[in-house]
């Protein structure tokens, strides 16, 4: 039996009684146990101490070092992090030795940080402005996008007419307490490529608890003096 990793956490006998149990710990290290009651005759087969050398996915333990052999390198469970660094250098991550980031550092309790956010800031895919243009702007949000892609144009002094084959991207870093966000004008065909993506869209819908181009949500932003333009009719 394992748990939902993979980390083996029993050991059954062909009658399925539990006869081993393993506890993996937060930082790779092990509490194992004998489930059965030793009967007291050494020579009894069912006597010899069962060990189970699985750890996290891919890992064997060396009982002599102490290590957890992973293939190509060997895993420290007191650092939590590996003797050499990763064959593949730093397109692993920043920390070549690491095994994963801080499991407290990267906590979710709600389910809210499903996607990472894209930025385009110095991307060739953004708008080629000229004169007094904008490709990246400020702006109110205003409950659909399409209020705010209309609040956009107006920051950047591009029409729509020139932005054929641009659509504007909703940065994640909404402000609540402003209303204010970033826009930034790209190709659609980049903008789709990163889908799904998190942005200030969905930071706003969470904030909020309303779901973006909708009338209530377009409520929020009138009700918080950010709106432009005619209100929502009422119902």
């Amino acid at each position: 039996m394992t748990d939902h990793a993979g980390t083996p956490q029993e050991l059954c006998s062909e009658n399925g009684e539990v006869v081993w149990q393993g506890e993996q710990a937060l930082w790779g290290h092990y509490q194992q146990r004998n489930a059965l009651p030793n009967h007291g005759f050494r020579e009894n087969a069912q006597n010899d101490e069962l060990y189970c050398d699985l750890r996290y996915q891919g890992q064997i333990e060396d009982r002599e070092s102490g290590l957890y052999y992973n293939v190509n390198r060997y895993y420290d469970a007191d650092s939590g992090q590996y003797l050499s660094p990763d064959p593949i250098g730093f397109s692993g991550g920043l920390r070549p030795q690491a095994y994963v980031f801080n499991p407290l550092d990267w906590v979710d309790p709600l389910g809210l940080s499903r996607y990472p956010g894209v930025d385009f800031t110095n991307s060739p895919d953004l708008f080629p402005i000229k004169g007094g243009q904008q490709n990246i702007v400020k702006i109110k949000m205003q409950g659909a996008r399409g209020r705010d892609f209309t609040q956009a144009f107006k920051e950047s002094g591009i029409t729509r007419k020139d932005a054929e084959g641009y659509t504007w991207h909703h940065v994640d870093d909404f402000n609540p307490e402003t209303g204010s966000t970033t826009m930034q004008l790209v190709k659609r065909e980049a903008h789709e490529a990163t889908f799904p993506h998190g942005g200030s869209v969905s930071q706003y819908e969470k904030e909020f608890g309303v779901t973006y181009d909708t009338r209530e949500a377009i409520v929020v932003s009138e009700e918080k003096g950010w709106l432009k333009g005619k209100p929502p009719k009422c119902k």
